[in-house]
């Protein structure tokens, strides 16, 4: 369960991005929702990623992160056989990357972009769960730090100058 788990956030979410940006850094509010295995766990969340653009440039950026999911039940139940069941508890899902995004921009108008880009780095997930039932009563914690290399694509609508909304997908 615990590299599932990883792989699911990698590449099981979708998400939408807003973004308050200067030349030099930026500041950005993720909204995140799981799907699949996931999406029977966790509820959306809301995180903030905060990234820095190396020489005034948006195509090379060192970013910083932290999302977490909440669980959408305090217990699950599951069936043991014809009779009996078990239950299991989840913590909040924790997750903190740190990042260098490489992205390449293409204007397609005044106020919208496309990006086609990649990040580099290294995503630290915590978790718990405790899983209760005749067979055992086991408890584990999990803190990970896993590298990753997923490559991106992006579409951005400008409002102003200082914002924007975008959609962002990770593979």
């Amino acid at each position: 369960m615990k590299n599932g788990i990883v792989l699911f956030f990698n590449m099981l979410f979708i998400s939408s991005n807003y973004s308050f940006s200067q030349k030099s850094w930026e500041l950005n509010l993720d909204s995140e929702i799981p799907i699949a295995e996931m999406s029977f766990i966790y509820k959306p969340f809301i995180g903030l990623r905060a990234a820095f653009n190396f020489k005034d440039t948006d195509k090379l950026k060192l970013g910083v992160g932290f999302h977490m999911f909440f669980t959408k039940e305090d217990t699950f139940y599951y069936f043991i056989g014809a009779s009996d069941y078990g239950k299991i508890r989840y913590s909040n899902y924790v997750v903190i990357p740190m990042f260098l995004n490489i992205e390449y921009k293409l204007n397609l108008s005044a106020k919208l972009d496309m990006g086609i880009g990649a990040d580099l780095g290294l995503y630290h997930v915590f978790y718990k769960y405790h899983n209760i039932n005749y067979i055992e009563n086991h408890e584990s914690t999990t803190l990970e730090s896993k590298g990753l290399l997923a490559p991106k694509l992006s579409l951005n609508y400008k409002l102003n100058d200082d914002w924007s909304i975008g959609l962002h997908s990770k593979f």
